[in-house]
């Protein structure tokens, strides 16, 4: 997620009426990107720890998105 959001920092998203996902891959296409059409932008990000409490949750919550990860390569998930 932090590499994406780095990404993101430079290079806002564009929303999928305009980048729509077509589900096919090629190497011979190329990408479509258009900065002007990008509406999604971050300013800023920071990790939280993963024994995060609900109230530290809360508090992430009230400044903006969360994004949450889950490690789903194990035998156990």
């Amino acid at each position: 997620m932090d590499y994406a959001f780095k990404y993101i920092e430079t290079a806002p998203l564009m929303l999928e009426a305009d980048y729509a996902y077509t589900g096919k891959h090629s190497f011979l296409s190329k990408c479509k990107y258009d900065s002007s059409k990008g509406v999604g932008k971050v300013a800023g990000f920071q990790d939280v720890k993963a024994d995060t409490t609900g109230a530290q949750m809360k508090a992430a919550l009230a400044k903006g998105p969360v994004s949450i990860a889950i490690e789903a390569d194990k035998s156990v998930f």
